[in-house]
């Protein structure tokens, strides 16, 4: 059945910019840690404030799903996809990565003290980029995006371990 079927729907604009919301906040908190790595403090609250828009964003779509499937199309083709079971899906990772917040400074004094290699700043970002990628994996729409996401998670195995 082609998606786009009387049964899905196209998304509504508000609906568009709540997936996008969703889907590009944690890549631009993994962006900005690089830059940040010298203040983990303000590193970890970004990254808390942007887990709790992305938190937000989902239960602003709860509202409006109503029990109806939606697509969005960006560049004129299909990339996401909205039903209820996905959007519920995308606030348990949410949740889950919200509260992650909250235990990794604790983490990060434990880690600075065992590693010498520690970097807040890779910590967060690959975290943050993890969380992005946790969270295509309901909403996309595309196989080969979501393996793009899923590859740019195990790239880190790449950047961890070179040799």
């Amino acid at each position: 059945m082609p998606l786009t079927s009387t049964l899905v729907e196209k998304a509504s604009p508000l609906l568009t910019v709540l997936a996008l919301v969703i889907a590009v906040t944690p890549l631009v908190a993994a962006l900005c840690s690089p830059f940040l790595k010298r203040r983990p403090k303000f590193l970890g609250i970004l990254t808390t404030v942007f887990s709790l828009v992305t938190l937000l964003a989902a239960a602003l779509v709860v509202t409006q799903i109503n029990g109806k499937a939606y697509y969005i199309e960006l560049f004129s083709a299909p990339v996401f996809y909205l039903d209820s079971l996905s959007i519920y899906f995308v606030l348990l990772v949410n949740l889950v990565a919200l509260f992650a917040c909250f235990s990794i400074p604790q983490f990060l004094v434990m880690d600075a003290r065992q590693n010498k290699n520690h970097d807040p700043g890779y910590f967060y970002g690959f975290f943050n980029l993890f969380h992005m990628t946790m969270l295509l994996v309901p909403l996309v729409n595309n196989l080969v995006l979501l393996w793009i996401a899923v590859g740019l998670w195990l790239a880190r195995k790449v950047i961890d371990e070179p040799g």
